[in-house]
């Protein structure tokens, strides 16, 4: 049997050729890593994660604002001042922000997000939505010949979810990472973790950290305002995330009343922006540096549910008007939250968040990143909710639809398809018989009551005076959240958590 020599060589030659380049590629990812890292500590200490940089600009003034729109509804000589006070706080996109979107459902897909391949497979079909361009290289031999390789441009696009599809998608996009093509490497998506979920992983944290059912009988806890107003309902975040959200609302509107009732006890406003002002520079520290040198932990204890709650509500707020700017540095105060509550799943999508904006992301996609995550629907200011919060009320409308249909795939997909035209139908239905529409929002008719209620026991315990050695027995030991990661602590587990990144 002959063997050609020159076939040999040549095949010899590209299995070198091939090998040569996987090494290279191999030695730019680990470049690619190192620069990520360098990049991250650079960012870490110089650029964004300074909070303190960004509190005597955006989020003291907004605090201000939010704390004044509460104290006109509860104090008497404040209410004629309301007129004065911004009740939608302008960004740079409020006009596009209050117009109505149109969304139009794509249907289902039948997969399970718990698979690795069915996961790719959701993963295959979203990267159809991809725009895309093909594209082919020569890549040149040491024979002097040449390999075509085939491959394909995209304009990528976000794709968002809570933390654990986010991790999934990326977890999937690894699986796929030694595929020939960009377009079998899931390169056309980039996974971004969304807020609704976020938001609800930081009010567990917090649950967890100021609800203790042991502290029932001690007064000024949220366990026994809970039950002085008697609210009965579970407020769990993890099992009745609006029941938590409606009573930490009432939490912070007392608070906020106890807290201006106590400065005016020894001095007088005239405007309400000086008292609102003065709430913040006496009882409010989102300085992650600066902790608060006192023994009286009920005064300590009260500033952590003044604080916290705020938090969660200038979050909601920046939601509400569609405001990325200020969304994402609240984002960085919900990482410190993250991690000293042990989130720390959350606390790394929260770092991955402020690296993808600052670092990763092109000028386009950074900006898809800050402004496209609202929703809304009524077309007015102040209508905005989280992409993600979207989905869960189309997917609980969708619900309700199949519930009869059992197996019929092809009757579920077009219920699927046609879940908003539906949605449509029926809110025009009711407009129709002058009925009012059932809304997501929970009313409730006995919030001034119980905020009453709760703000003459906080007067009565003085929270917000303090006193030497007061302790709650279930919280003898607390501390406050913000305080207990400070920058430098910070820095080493931010870096930590960047080196398992995939980019």
């Amino acid at each position: 049997m002959m063997i050609n020599p020159t076939l040999v060589i040549d095949q010899t030659l590209i299995m070198q050729s091939m090998t040569f380049l996987m090494r290279l590629t191999l030695m730019m990812q680990w470049i690619v890593r190192l620069e990520v890292i360098i990049t991250a500590l650079r960012w870490s200490t110089l650029i964004s994660w300074n909070i303190p940089m960004q509190i005597p600009t955006l989020p003291m003034t907004m605090r201000v604002t939010l704390i004044s729109r509460i104290l006109v509804k509860h104090f008497d000589q404040y209410k004629d001042q309301a007129k004065e006070i911004s009740w939608h706080i302008p960004c740079r996109f409020s006009r596009e922000m209050s117009s109505k979107l149109v969304v139009v459902p794509l249907g289902i897909i039948r997969k399970n997000e718990n698979v690795v391949d069915e996961m790719c497979a959701i993963l295959d079909e979203l990267h159809t939505y991809v725009p895309t361009k093909p594209k082919s290289k020569q890549l040149p031999l040491p024979n002097d010949e040449a390999v075509i390789l085939e491959d394909t441009l995209f304009h990528r696009i976000l794709v968002g979810g809570d933390q654990l599809t986010v991790a999934r998608c990326r977890g999937s996009a690894a699986a796929r990472s030694d595929h020939r093509t960009s377009l079998e490497c899931l390169q056309g998506l980039k996974p971004v973790c969304e807020d609704w979920h976020a938001k609800k992983s930081f009010l567990m944290g917090v649950y967890n950290v100021l609800f203790k059912r042991t502290s029932q009988s001690e007064k000024g806890t949220l366990s026994q305002l809970k039950g002085l107003v008697r609210y009965s309902t579970l407020i769990d975040p993890a099992k009745n995330m609006k029941a938590c959200e409606d009573f930490m609302l009432i939490a912070l509107h007392a608070h906020v009343a106890a807290a201006g009732k106590s400065l005016l006890s020894g001095k007088s406003f005239d405007r309400v922006q000086d008292l609102a002002k003065e709430i913040v520079v006496q009882y409010i520290n989102f300085d992650p540096n600066v902790t608060i040198p006192t023994t009286d932990k009920k005064y300590l204890y009260g500033l952590q549910v003044l604080t916290l709650t705020l938090l969660w509500h200038a979050f909601n707020d920046a939601i509400r008007e569609g405001d990325g700017d200020r969304l994402l540095v609240y984002w960085k105060f919900f990482a410190v939250v993250f991690k000293a509550t042990k989130r720390y799943n959350y606390f790394k999508e929260s770092i991955i968040l402020q690296f993808q904006y600052h670092f990763l992301l092109s000028k386009r996609q950074a900006e898809q990143l800050k402004w496209c995550r609202f929703i809304n629907t009524k077309g007015r200011k102040g209508g905005n909710v989280s992409c993600d919060l979207h989905i869960e009320h189309l997917n609980r409308q969708l619900k309700d639809m199949i519930a009869g249909l059992h197996s019929n795939n092809n009757a579920i997909d077009r219920a699927a398809r046609s879940i908003g035209v539906v949605h449509q139908i029926c809110e025009n239905y009711e407009q129709e018989l002058l009925n009012s529409s059932e809304s997501g929002k929970h009313k409730r008719a006995a919030f001034a009551k119980e905020c009453r209620l709760m703000y003459e026991e906080l007067i009565e315990q003085k929270i917000f005076e303090e006193h030497h050695g007061r302790c709650h027995s279930s919280f003898r030991n607390i501390k406050s959240l913000l305080q207990q990661c400070p920058d430098k602590q910070l820095l080493p587990y931010i870096v930590k958590k960047l080196r398992t990144y995939q980019l």
